[in-house]
């Protein structure tokens, strides 16, 4: 049984696009093999690692799409096993120079937490940094951080 790594994930671009990828998620109830697809036909552990940053593909429950004009979003949250799958969105971004991707996530049993271009260990920052910096605030807004410190 992994540790579930908890998402706030944004994808933005083109309507046409950004719709086609949104419905074929929600029929599939996938989002990480649409993103960047198994070189084969089955499932390959080291690939999905490798190409996605995580080792499952992630369930589309709660994401939702918002168009916007000619431009759209699929916005919301999503837990991946492990890890965020920061490699899927960044090999997507690079096959699709017209979208963009923003990624905030959560691990606390793994003592870290981040966002597409950075990373932190839990451990070494203190309430302070939720409360005055930009990475900690959003990550605080997405995810509570700050009262889970209080559970603790």
């Amino acid at each position: 049984m992994p540790n579930w790594c908890s998402n706030h994930i944004e994808l933005s671009g083109p309507k046409d696009k950004i719709e086609a990828l949104w419905l074929e998620a929600k029929e599939e109830n996938k989002l990480l093999e649409l993103l960047v697809p198994f070189e084969g036909t089955d499932y390959d552990r080291e690939f999905a690692i490798n190409r996605w940053g995580t080792k499952w593909d992630v369930d589309t429950e709660y994401l939702d799409f918002e168009p916007d004009g000619d431009y759209s979003r699929i916005v919301g949250y999503m837990e991946s096993a492990w890890s965020p799958p920061t490699e899927a969105l960044h090999t997507w971004m690079d096959d699709n120079p017209d979208c963009e991707a923003q990624l905030f996530y959560y691990e606390p049993a793994m003592d870290f937490a981040g966002c597409l271009d950075g990373e932190i260990t839990l451990s070494e920052c203190d309430d302070d940094y939720f409360k005055n910096t930009e990475l900690g605030e959003l990550l605080d807004s997405h995810f509570n951080i700050l009262e889970d410190r209080l559970e603790e």
